[in-house]
């Protein structure tokens, strides 16, 4: 069969992009498509944004996600480009099967030059996939369950590179992070404002092998982490929720940059000061104290001497960090006025550089008598 034509879909096929060094392989281009994404003000409206950039970016004929519907145990075609839109919510595939199936149940990328041939291969012909040959698959995946797939399919045989994979796996750790907290937000858990618990399904883990019969007294902690973008967006309505804000920087940075900081190859790219994240802080922070209620921070940053001037002036009321770095953030906390850490605070988000904040931070403790703790071996 055919697959539909531009007419059904509205769209065009991208032209091929140069080479595998083109603009898509850039950080830049990765990070702006994040950006997309932790900004959408929908999950439905995220998705979209993803296949549309994906298509675009990748040069595919085809971009698709499906989302795990875990009562029917199946994986549901939610949104795509290159495909008629009266398919989403149509197409499904069960657990394990097809080459959809096999991602999930893997939990890893699939890349093949001919899919038709794989032996795990399912003929769909709603989704026209009878005529492509390319197929990268890669789990959405978060704190180790599968959310969904992302698939990009090119009619003609292609070999998907390593880098192509790497792009898809960044981009997808983070619209996980999206779909988890569009799920969390929606579940029905909350208590409400009168205190009665509504019935909901929730999901753990076993502390031991067995079988266990009593009763399950379940605890909904006062307290919320932000550690993925998309939070940062809602923060003020979370913190409404909540008794206090939390903020893991070390995930929270490298969702934010689209860079993984497992990765040895791009691990150098992560960098705390840059404006972005700083951004990032400054509104959870001010989220907080519209709300009223308190904001901690843990991380790197929050033991790094000179960032505690950052987020202090901030208004972070309290920080999480090793034995070790106690007395270093000690020293500084006591050489330093509230009103002289909300300056350099000001200061340093005007910075349009991570180099400047750097800068700025490094000569404010160098003027305090304080530069042994960014100066190596003083």
């Amino acid at each position: 069969m055919q697959l539909p034509t531009d007419a059904e879909t509205d769209a065009v096929a991208p032209e091929p992009l140069r080479d595998a060094k083109d603009a898509h392989r850039s950080l830049a281009e990765l990070a702006r498509l994040v950006h997309d994404v932790i900004s959408a003000p929908t999950l439905e409206y995220a998705l979209t944004t993803v296949v549309r950039h994906v298509r675009k970016v990748m040069a595919v004929d085809i971009s698709e996600v499906y989302l795990t519907d875990r009562g029917a145990c199946e994986y549901v075609l939610l949104a795509g480009e290159g495909l008629p839109s009266r398919l989403f919510g149509a197409v499904r595939f069960g657990s394990g099967e097809g080459l959809i199936g096999r991602v999930a149940e893997r939990a890893g990328p699939i890349a093949l030059d001919d899919a038709a041939t794989h032996p795990d291969y399912v003929f769909y012909e709603k989704t026209g996939e009878g005529d492509c040959h390319g197929f990268l698959g890669v789990p959405l995946t978060h704190q180790g369950l599968v959310l969904g797939v992302l698939v990009v399919r090119q009619r003609s045989g292609r070999s998907f590179q390593e880098s192509d994979v790497a792009f898809l796996v960044t981009l997808t750790a983070q619209l996980a992070g999206a779909v988890a907290y569009a799920q969390a937000i929606a579940s029905p858990v909350d208590t409400g404002p009168e205190g009665r618990a509504g019935a909901a399904c929730l999901a753990g883990q076993p502390g031991a092998p067995g079988v266990a019969i009593g009763t399950v007294v379940v605890i909904f902690h006062p307290a919320a982490l932000n550690e993925v973008p998309s939070a940062v967006y809602q923060a003020e309505a979370i913190a409404r929720r909540v008794d206090v804000l939390s903020v893991g920087t070390n995930d929270l940075t490298q969702y934010l940059l689209a860079v993984d900081r497992t990765n040895p190859r791009v691990a150098q790219l992560l960098e705390a000061f840059h404006p972005a994240v700083l951004c990032a802080l400054r509104d959870i922070a001010g989220a907080a104290r519209a709300a009223g209620k308190p904001v901690a921070c843990c991380g790197e940053l929050a033991g790094d001497p000179a960032s505690v001037l950052l987020l202090l002036g901030m208004g972070f009321d309290g920080l999480s960090m090793s034995v070790g770095a106690l007395p270093r953030v000690r020293w500084v906390v006591r050489s330093f006025t509230r009103e002289q850490m909300r300056r350099l605070a000001a200061s340093a988000l005007q910075c349009d550089k991570a180099e400047s904040v750097r800068r700025l931070l490094s000569e404010a403790l160098e003027n305090a008598g304080l530069g042994g703790l960014v100066r190596a071996g003083k």
